[in-house]
C-alpha cells in the first residue's frame, strides 16, 4: 500500500499520485483509500464506499496487448507479442476517450499497417452494431465483461448485410462477447463478409438468441477468410439455428472452439456450403440439439470441404435427419481423430453421405440407427476406426482398412 503524508485538503478534495504497478490486466479494481490527521500517529479511518478505478489506467495495459492468436494479424505487430500500441484508444462507460465503441472507430482515420490502433472496451455492455475497420483491432476486457449487443436483422427480401459486429480486413478481435437478441426476421451476431482476410478472432463469446422467425446465426462468414481460436458461439430460439454458417468462397479454421445449435425446426451446429467453401477445424466441439425436423453437427454440401482434426460432431434429437455429419452435394470430407454422433432416432446417422466424397481415419463413429449410412452414390473411405453400432454401414460404395465392428477386428475388408 502507498502511504502519502501531509496532503492538502480543499473542501474535502484531494489528488495524489500512486504507483500501482503492473496490475491492469482488464480485471475490475476498486481502491481502498485509508486517511488521519496530518503524519500523525493516529488510527487511521477507512474510507466508504470503495472508489472504483476509472478506465484510464488500463491504457497502460491496453498500449502492451499482444495481438490475439500464436502470430499477428499485421506485420507492424510481432509474433513474439512484444508490439507496444502506438495508438491506443479507450471506451469506457465513464472516464474514457469514448462510451460508444463506434464512435471510437469512426473517429479513426490515419489507420495502416505500419500505423495500427487498438480500440480497448472497458468491463460494460455496449448496446450497438459496430462495423471494424482495416488495421483497427478491438479488445474487450474478458467474455462476459465486456459485452457488445444489438437487434438488428435483415429481411427475407434483402442481402444479408446487418450483424451485431461485422469484421473486415487485417483486424483482430478478442477477450469479449457479441450477443444478437433481435427478434425480426434473419439475426446475425458476428459477419466476416467478402473481402475479409488476415483476420484473427480468440477468446471470444458470440450468440444470436432473439426470437427470430426465419432464423438466427451466431457466425455468418459469406465470403471471408478468418481464424477463430477459443471461441464459443450458439445460435438458439429461431425457426432455423446455425452456429457457424460458412458460405460463398469462405475459408474458415476453427481451433478449440465450441459450436452449438439448439431449438426451432432446424438446428445446424455448422452449415458449410459452396463450391470453394473450406472449413478447417481442429479440436473443435460441435453440436446441433433438439430441433423438429432435423439436428445436424456438420452440415457439409454443395461442392464445399471440410478438413477435420480432433474434436467431436453430434447430431441429437427425435426428428430426422439426426446426424453428427451430413455431407451432400459432390461435397468433400476429410476427418481423423474424431468422434462422431448421431442419436435420438432410430434412423440417426453417425455419417450420412449423399453423393460426397468421405474420407474417416483413425476415429470414433455411432449412429443409434446406422453408424455411417450411404444411401446415395457417394463414395466412403473408413480406415482404421471404431464402428460403435451394430447395423452399421450399408448401401453406396465404400472401402474400409482395419475397421473395429461389434468387438471384432477386420483388416482390408468391410464387415
Amino acid at each position: 500500500a502507498d502511504e502519502v503524508d501531509d496532503v492538502q485538503v480543499t473542501n474535502g478534495l484531494f489528488s495524489v499520485d500512486l504507483d500501482f504497478g503492473n496490475i491492469f490486466d482488464g480485471t475490475a479494481l476498486w481502491l481502498e483509500i485509508d486517511v488521519r490527521p496530518g503524519s500523525s500517529t493516529s488510527t487511521y479511518t477507512t474510507l466508504s464506499p470503495l472508489q472504483a478505478v476509472n478506465p484510464t489506467p488500463y491504457a497502460l495495459y491496453a498500449r502492451n496487448i499482444p495481438l490475439a492468436g500464436n502470430g499477428s494479424a499485421t506485420t507492424a505487430a510481432r509474433s513474439d507479442h512484444s508490439h507496444q500500441w502506438s495508438n491506443v484508444v479507450v471506451v469506457a462507460k465513464g472516464g474514457g476517450d469514448y462510451t460508444s465503441v463506434q464512435a471510437a472507430i469512426n473517429d479513426i482515420t490515419d489507420a495502416s499497417e505500419d500505423n495500427p490502433y487498438l480500440v480497448w472496451v472497458a468491463p460494460g455492455e455496449y448496446e450497438e452494431s459496430v462495423t471494424m475497420k482495416p488495421y483497427v483491432h478491438l479488445q474487450g476486457a474478458g467474455q462476459e465483461t465486456t459485452v457488445i449487443s444489438s437487434t438488428v436483422s435483415n429481411a427475407i427480401s434483402q442481402p444479408i448485410v446487418n450483424a451485431t459486429l461485422v469484421l473486415t480486413r487485417h483486424v483482430t478481435l478478442r477477450d469479449l462477447e457479441i450477443i444478437n437478441t433481435g427478434d425480426d426476421t434473419r439475426s446475425i451476431a458476428l459477419r466476416i463478409p467478402e473481402d475479409t482476410l488476415d483476420v484473427h478472432v480468440s477468446d471470444v463469446k458470440v450468440a444470436a438468441v432473439g426470437n427470430s422467425e426465419e432464423s438466427n446465426v451466431a457466425i455468418l462468414v459469406d465470403g471471408g477468410k478468418a481464424i477463430l481460436r477459443a471461441v464459443t458461439a450458439r445460435s438458439e430460439n429461431a425457426e432455423g439455428n446455425a452456429s457457424l454458417h460458412n458460405s460463398d468462397g469462405g475459408v474458415v479454421s476453427l481451433e478449440d472452439c465450441y459450436l452449438y445449435a439448439w431449438g426451432g425446426d432446424i438446428a445446424y451446429g455448422i452449415y458449410n456450403t459452396g463450391t470453394g467453401t473450406v472449413l478447417v477445424s481442429k479440436n473443435t466441439d460441435v453440436e446441433g440439439i433438439n430441433a423438429t425436423t432435423g439436428n445436424i453437427g456438420l452440415y457439409n454440401r454443395s461442392g464445399a470441404t471440410a478438413v477435420l482434426e480432433g474434436g467431436s460432431f453430434i447430431g441429437m434429437g427425435s426428428s430426422d435427419p439426426v446426424t453428427g455429419i451430413y455431407c451432400t452435394g459432390s461435397s468433400t470430407l476429410e476427418a481423423k481423430n474424431i468422434y462422431t454422433e448421431g442419436r435420438g432416432s432410430l434412423t440417426s446417422n453417425g455419417v450420412r453421405n449423399e453423393n460426397a466424397s468421405v474420407n474417416i481415419s483413425h476415429s470414433d463413429i455411432y449412429g443409434e440407427g446406422h453408424a455411417v449410412n450411404i444411401p446415395g452414390s457417394g463414395t466412403t473411405y473408413i480406415s482404421f476406426s471404431t464402428i460403435l453400432e451394430q447395423k452399421g454401414l450399408y448401401n453406396g460404395t465404400y472401402a474400409c482398412t482395419a475397421v473395429i465392428w461389434d468387438n471384432d477386428f477386420f483388416a482390408e475388408t468391410c464387415p
